[in-house]
């Protein structure tokens, strides 16, 4: 039964409002360009893209080991270099290849390290077997002139190389006209 007082009306209630999904999605996608555009620079920072105008040059690293720092501390010795200091820098004939790993990056000579071929018959695995047995000729001898006997792994057989020191570097030549500069 109902009440006459009552007219049944049928109640409208509005429904509660719709949040928009469109701020939650904007929010999103500038953090996640903000991460991204943070990673970037990183990434950039640390392969040198911000450098400071000087890409150019490389940076040089100074290796310091405890016989070189304690060496440095002491006393100069009175006695005389057993052997002339070598040139560090120097001038190769026309057409010598770097094949050592010193000579390549431009390291400086004089230690015999830097090893280059003379000839376009000279292969690099050839050269840098001369340079090896130079440095052990050297070695037992003193001496920076001799004939030395070296491997090719290109041909399996070993050769004989006469080296001369001309002060600067040394030139060694034979085999099967091979030249090899070694600094």
């Amino acid at each position: 039964m109902t009440h006459p007082d009552h007219a049944q009306w049928e109640t409208h209630q509005p429904s509660p409002p719709q949040k928009s999904r469109g701020g939650l999605i904007a929010a999103t996608v500038a953090a996640t360009l903000a991460v991204v555009l943070i990673a970037g620079a990183v990434i950039a920072y640390f392969l040198g893209a911000f450098g400071t105008g000087n890409s150019a040059r490389p940076t040089v690293y100074e290796i310091v080991t405890e016989t070189a720092a304690s060496s440095a501390t002491q006393e100069p010795s009175s006695e005389a270099p057993s052997e002339p200091d070598r040139p560090t820098a120097l001038a190769l004939p026309g057409g010598a290849v770097a094949v050592s790993g010193e000579a390549v990056r431009g390291e400086a000579a004089g230690e015999f390290l830097n090893v280059y071929t003379g000839s376009s018959v000279t292969s690099a695995p050839f050269a840098e077997s001369v340079g090896q047995a130079f440095r052990e000729h050297e070695a037992n001898t003193g001496e920076t002139n001799g004939t030395i006997s070296a491997y090719s792994s290109v041909t399996g057989r070993s050769y004989q190389m006469t080296c001369t020191d001309n002060g600067s570097y040394v030139t060694c030549r034979g085999g099967n006209n091979a030249v090899v500069y070694i600094s």
